[in-house]
């Protein structure tokens, strides 16, 4: 890609994500389009960008600009660099209780700052969690790419769309990424934050998912019955000291998850000391992880689409107001194909739904004709043995027998 050129990344039903190349690597960025729909919350949903808008934490990917654009909401991030937890785990091998503490330390710290300005994150998951190459010292080795964005397509959308769609899968995780009353259709909360970053601290201790399954359903039950006992002793011996936090941070209800994350706290506080040396410096516990924290773009993680005819530039949010037309164009069109669709499939239906009805009312008139011509006098049927039987007329009834006279005719009172 050339500078100033965007690339589709995705293009989920509530909006579309894109991914702009910069003169330098630290220019790309990440351009995020959220459709509001009526009813929703569209003023809400800016409000919220703009609080995010003035947080400064160098674990999560800045929020550069962003702003409403008639009815959608447009925002720019800054495009991270290196390779998921997943994949560093995944080579490396299960991570040692010392190196999860290095890992996450930085993130509890500043998920909790968050939380307090009321601030929640959405997607932390293995396959969410970038692993910054050394060479960048100055951030920590663990960053978030787009936190907050869950809840900033819920407000200007009224959801997030199916569970298993794209659109969900990039703002939230994938079901075993994410707590259980999120997989239900809850939206995200400071609860389910601590909940997702321990599975996530407990995937890079364990190698592998804590709760698994072969469909997102099936995952869910099993968040719901809690930590399996064979996964709680396996987490015991190779973090003691961990162990008890990300328990209670896994619970299946929120209210067991109080006061789970100043646990883990505390708990990363003890293993590291007072003396906490930068991720890729000599001493560090993360330096066997080094060569396999890569540095691919987060956009390349993403399947190749066909790129937009537009180019974008450093401050394309704030003053390109003709790039902006014509991304807005070709995002258009690619609505008017969705809408066509969806309106053939509408159309296939009500032609079924009529073919149904004049079915069913011809057979109704076949009926009504059937039993009228039964009811009609006249009309001979054919009766079965039992009912010959039961139509038999009936014997007379016997006749009165003759009273005989008392008297005999001349002997009768009257006539002595």
């Amino acid at each position: 890609m050339t500078p100033g050129s965007t690339r589709l990344l995705l293009a989920p039903q509530w909006g579309r994500v894109a991914f702009a190349e910069g003169a330098e690597p630290s220019s790309a960025a990440i351009l995020t389009t959220i459709n509001g729909v009526d009813g929703a919350d569209l003023e809400g949903a800016s409000g919220l960008m703009g609080r995010w808008l003035s947080v400064e934490e160098s674990v999560i990917a800045t929020l550069v600009s962003g702003g409403p654009n008639g009815d959608s909401l447009e925002l720019r991030h800054q495009a991270l660099s290196g390779s998921t937890l997943e994949e560093v785990i995944g080579a490396h091998g299960p991570a040692t209780e010392l190196q999860v503490v290095a890992l996450f330390a930085a993130v509890l710290a500043a998920l909790r700052r968050c939380h307090d300005r009321r601030l929640v994150w959405g997607a932390i998951h293995p396959g969410g969690l970038l692993v910054c190459p050394p060479g960048l010292e100055d951030v920590p080795a663990l960053r978030v790419p787009m936190a907050g964005l869950a809840l900033m397509v819920a407000a200007a959308r009224g959801s997030l769309g199916s569970s298993g769609g794209e659109g969900a899968r990039f703002a939230l995780g994938p079901a075993h990424g994410v707590a259980p009353e999120v997989g239900a259709g809850r939206l995200p909360s400071a609860s389910s934050d601590v909940w997702a970053v321990a599975a996530s601290m407990s995937f890079a201790l364990l190698g592998t998912p804590i709760f698994s399954g072969e469909t997102d359903a099936l995952v869910r039950h099993h968040q719901q019955q809690g930590v399996p006992p064979e996964a709680a002793d396996r987490l015991q011996q190779l973090a003691p000291q961990l162990a008890p936090g990300l328990l209670q941070a896994l619970s299946p209800t929120p209210l067991l998850r109080a006061g789970a994350l100043l646990s883990l706290q505390s708990a990363c506080a003890e293993i590291l000391g007072p003396e906490v040396p930068m991720p890729w410096q000599l001493g560090s516990p993360l330096i066997s992880l080094a060569a396999y924290a890569g540095a691919t773009p987060f956009a390349q993680r993403y399947s190749v689409r066909p790129p937009l005819a537009v180019a974008v530039t450093a401050d394309h949010f704030d003053h390109a107001d003709v790039d902006r037309a014509r991304l807005g164009a070709a995002l258009r069109q690619l609505d008017v194909r969705r809408t066509l669709s969806q309106k053939s499939q509408a159309k296939k239906e009500r032609t079924g739904l009529k073919v149904t009805v004049i079915v069913l009312t011809a057979l109704i008139a076949a009926a009504i004709v059937w039993f009228g011509t039964r009811s009609r006098p006249g009309v001979r049927t054919t009766l079965s043995p039992s009912s010959r039987m039961l139509q038999r007329k009936r014997p007379p009834p016997p006749k009165p027998v003759r009273s005989l006279p008392l008297f005999r005719k001349g002997d009768g009172p009257s006539e002595q």
